[in-house]
């Protein structure tokens, strides 16, 4: 809970034009007036949460000592903890992001922008040539927004994560942000694409990855709702078929239109 306070205080300080106070950051983020959150919530659930609520970047990071693939010496490596390349690369954020550094249980703010956190355990690359054919950060990029210009004879699929990977992590296939499939050509042709986004900025560095698609749709763009409090369940005779008795339309509701996906629901209403 350190941490969370940490951030909201940094979206506050970063923010002060647009926040008259600290309070109004939680009140963006409260969607009731209850005041016990649930305790036993993911960070990284919450950290998803706030980023998406707020629309803004998070960037949380860590220094691990690391092994060097191409010198194979042991050196002190900045790595993500956190961060969301979907709010990075498809929105236009709605405030100045926050940048922290976690290093021996201490949390310090980043103003420097040069610097280049991984989020997965491969050289940096701009360019990837695969049988020949060239693959460029740009149109990843374009393949991401959806408004690639090139065309190419096989089949682009890109991935990303919320946090620091291995190359060989079983949920690498399960974050998939973007595909092309080819017009013509041979579509059995398939180049798995991994990227890294910069600090700031829309920036990326891809990395070519060898696995086999596992991609779900419940998987990266899923932000469900945090609960607030301990879970209540009720009797099944509380149940009922009828749901026309709301005051309002729930379609008008403000909280109705962020997207956050539950796992089941009956009733859009009850009746008392």
């Amino acid at each position: 809970m350190l941490l969370l306070d940490a951030v909201l205080f940094h979206i506050y300080i970063n923010n002060q034009t647009k926040f008259q106070n600290i309070d109004e950051v939680y009140s963006q983020l409260k969607l009731t007036g209850r005041q016990t959150w649930n305790k036993k919530t993911d960070l990284q659930h919450a950290l998803k949460y706030i980023s998406w609520g707020l629309n803004i970047s998070l960037n949380i990071i860590t220094i691990r000592r690391m092994k060097c693939p191409t010198t194979h010496l042991f050196r002190d490596q900045l790595i993500y903890l956190f961060n969301n390349p979907m709010v990075k690369l498809l929105r236009t954020c709605n405030y100045n992001s926050v940048n922290l550094l976690i290093y021996k249980k201490k949390i310090f703010s980043i103003h420097q922008k040069n610097i280049f956190p991984k989020l997965i355990d491969m050289p940096e690359q701009s360019e990837i040539r695969f049988r020949n054919v060239p693959v460029t950060s740009e149109n990843i990029l374009q393949i991401i927004n959806n408004s690639l210009l090139v065309k190419f004879n096989l089949q682009i699929n890109v991935y990303t994560s919320y946090t620091y990977l291995k190359n060989t992590s079983k949920t690498l296939g399960s974050n998939m942000i973007g595909q092309y499939n080819p017009d013509l050509g041979d579509s059995e042709l398939k180049l798995n694409i991994f990227v890294s986004p910069t600090l700031e900025g829309d920036g990326i560095f891809i990395h070519q990855l060898d696995i086999t698609n596992t991609y779900t749709k419940n998987s990266f763009f899923t932000n469900t709702h945090i609960q607030e409090g301990n879970k209540t369940l009720f009797p099944h005779a509380m149940e009922t078929e009828k749901i026309h008795n709301n005051q309002h339309c729930v379609c008008a509701h403000k909280e109705t239109q962020q997207f956050f996906a539950p796992k089941k629901y009956n009733h859009l209403g009850k009746e008392f």
